[in-house]
């Protein structure tokens, strides 16, 4: 378990023992776990007198017992072990034998994991494929904010979403649009993830956190009780570090460009304090960039839509 750094049992075969009721151990402990620390293969021919042996169960105490790690370079991916409950030990041979076994038994994880990485890169890269059509087919700025949202919300297993855009004429970061977020959230920027939302507009860099961790006292029991307990905030749009002139005016832009530019973050919030995998916030900066090039695009198509029926009004006087 790469997450809480402990080695768990997935199989066995001939043990007295349930899987679901065998011991968890930190890597390091016992000697599965010192074999694994150490990158070397263990050989006790007797576990009375090995200080490291920790047994799932003292009713069940093999006498001798070997360990090799699974390794892949320098990764340890587990360890496979035997044991005997007889006094016959292991020997040096039976050593060797594992440690032959256990280097195919890596190879052949290693693949399996190339297999599900490839297969989980399909996977999002079809979501992601399937979520840019169905976006195109948004007909205005109101129902792509809908599906934004909606969409991030789904992508990483959310409660609530929020998109927070820059006012391109105060420069201030306004909510657009939010998702299963109360009220009382959105009216305390410092609540809904402002400060957040400012970092990840200066350096494009995703912000994933407790929430509560961002939050004065006051505000902690409001926000959790929404159901919001962490906080991803990624970046939709260009970054906000834009060039500008002495009186803060952008460079090489017109006003209209400006208006129709996109620059804010859209956020998502679990009501559980589970880490967010890094691939599935991989994909929400993917389709939050999507989301930034549809939302400019029905900016731009509502200003010619403006310019076309005040054309048309003057055609008319």
């Amino acid at each position: 378990d790469e997450l809480q750094e402990e080695l768990k049992v997935e199989a066995a075969r001939n043990s007295p023992i349930a899987v679901s009721e065998m011991s968890r151990f930190k890597v390091g402990e016992g000697i599965a776990g010192w074999a694994l620390s150490h990158r070397e293969p263990v050989l006790v021919r007797d576990t009375r007198s090995d200080p490291r042996f920790k047994a799932s169960d003292p009713k069940h105490q093999p006498r001798s017992f070997i360990a090799v790690p699974l390794l892949a370079d320098k990764e340890g991916l587990g360890v496979l072990t035997v044991a005997r409950p007889a006094s016959d030990p292991f020997t040096e041979h039976d050593l060797r034998n594992l440690a032959r076994v256990a280097t195919d038994a890596a190879n052949a994880l290693i693949n399996a994991r190339l297999v599900d990485l490839l297969k989980h890169r399909e996977d999002r890269l079809t979501t992601l494929v399937r979520k840019a059509r169905e976006l195109s087919t948004a007909k205005d700025g109101k129902q792509v904010i809908e599906f934004v949202l909606s969409s991030a919300q789904e992508l990483v297993g959310g409660k609530a979403a929020l998109l927070a855009l820059r006012n391109h004429k105060t420069l201030e970061l306004e909510v657009t649009g939010s998702l299963g977020v109360s009220q009382a959230v959105i009216e305390q920027r410092i609540a809904w993830g402002a400060p957040a939302a400012g970092d990840v507009m200066r350096t494009g860099k995703p912000w994933v956190s407790p929430i509560r961790e961002m939050l004065p006292p006051a505000l902690v029991e409001t926000v959790e009780k929404a159901g919001l307990k962490t906080i991803a905030s990624v970046l939709c749009g260009s970054l906000a570090n834009q060039e500008m002139s002495e009186d803060g005016a952008l460079l090489s832009r017109s006003e209209l460009e400006v208006s129709d530019q996109v620059s804010g973050v859209l956020n998502v919030y679990r009501d559980t304090l589970d880490p967010i995998p890094s691939a599935d916030l991989e994909q929400l900066k993917a389709f939050a960039e999507q989301a930034a090039v549809a939302i400019q695009n029905v900016r731009r198509w509502d200003r010619v839509k403006e310019q076309l029926q005040a054309t048309s009004s003057m055609n008319t006087t």
